[in-house]
């Protein structure tokens, strides 16, 4: 059986996706509500971050993650495996001669970094594309290179899904139900990667679907 993140690769190896988008992504108002909503989750979990770190965004995507992040003065590095998806996040860059980023191509499941290479590994709108032994394979991989995880998640207890739920539950037309985590399934997810969680963020409920979770190393402690 193909892996589900083959099909998730082969997407976002297009030149016409990935020039279409951050249109396609934030085309309406909920959009741009929720991304500013994650933009500010991050800025809490980023707490755990030391000033001026070594981040490692993967996947970049269009790198809007990377550029806010390289404006706060982090040393950022974004990788992704569609060289595609690298050459937008490339061409976005905000202008500013001061602002700097590297970009390399690679594999979550098997980065081309050495053992803690990086004080924070983020990762956004990447587990809620693919299955649960597949987002615990990505997890160590990362844990491998960086001391502190930040990694998003997509849960149950947003308005959309609700009404999504409403609509299958009484035969209206309505969008796919994609897999999203309750509490428990997250929380039990969580401690098969043998990390500790350091803390849950909610971002912008109950609009948005997704948690923040940052998540340490055992040597770490937990706050």
């Amino acid at each position: 059986m193909q892996d589900k993140s083959d099909n998730v690769r082969s997407r976002y190896r297009n030149s016409k996706v990935a020039m279409q988008y951050d249109k396609v992504r934030f085309s309406d108002r909920e959009d741009a509500i929720n991304h500013w909503a994650m933009r500010l989750a991050l800025r809490r979990a980023f707490s755990y971050a030391p000033a001026g770190g070594r981040v490692l965004d993967i996947p970049c995507g269009t790198g809007r993650f990377t550029w806010d992040l390289a404006k706060a003065g982090y040393q950022m590095c974004a990788s992704d495996v569609s060289s595609e998806m690298m050459e937008v996040a490339r061409r976005s860059k905000p202008d500013c001669a001061s602002l700097k980023a590297s970009f390399l191509a690679g594999d979550i499941f098997q980065l081309p970094f050495p053992d803690r290479a990086f004080d924070v590994a983020l990762c956004i709108r990447f587990m809620n594309l693919v299955e649960r032994p597949t987002r615990l394979r990505a997890v160590r991989e990362m844990a491998r290179v960086a001391d502190v995880l930040i990694v998003s998640y997509y849960h149950k207890y947003s308005l959309k899904y609700f009404i999504r739920w409403m609509r299958h539950r009484l035969g209206l037309p309505a969008k796919r139900m994609s897999p999203r985590l309750s509490r428990k399934e997250l929380a039990d997810e969580l401690a098969e990667t043998g990390l500790n969680v350091a803390q849950i963020i909610s971002v912008a409920p109950p609009l948005s679907e997704a948690w923040i979770a940052v998540l340490t190393k055992p040597s770490k402690g937990v706050r």
